[in-house]
């Protein structure tokens, strides 16, 4: 399950919702597909700071922190390439996300599972 974040992983266009919810979001995405839930943030975080005045925080912080709690750290950030392993995440679920994975310093690439 791939999730892009609304707006640059801004407050006003990041679905919420719950669990129980009809429709997907974040908390419904989490508790249905742990172990494929994927998120892109389209942000370049030095343009919207430097850019802007004043600052435009993009992501924001605490919706990235999130996302990165639900989706055990699969999170992609344009500006950022392929995300770090976090602390407490499963070695073989984390192998197949980065099997999935490929990229460099101009694009990434992530082949969605076949269920």
């Amino acid at each position: 399950m791939v999730y892009k974040t609304g707006h640059h992983g801004s407050h006003n266009a990041t679905l919420d919702g719950q669990e129980e919810s009809e429709y997907a979001n974040p908390n419904w995405m989490e508790t249905r597909f742990s172990e494929e839930f994927v998120t892109f943030i389209p942000a370049v975080r030095g343009w919207a700071m430097e850019k802007n005045d004043p600052p435009w925080r993009h992501p924001l912080q605490s919706i990235k922190e999130a996302l990165v709690q639900k989706s055990a750290g699969k999170v992609f950030q344009i500006d950022q390439g392929i995300p770090a392993k976090p602390d407490g995440v499963d070695e073989a679920e984390w192998q197949d996300f980065l099997n999935r994975t490929n990229g460099n310093s101009y694009f990434v690439a992530y082949s969605v599972p076949d269920f």
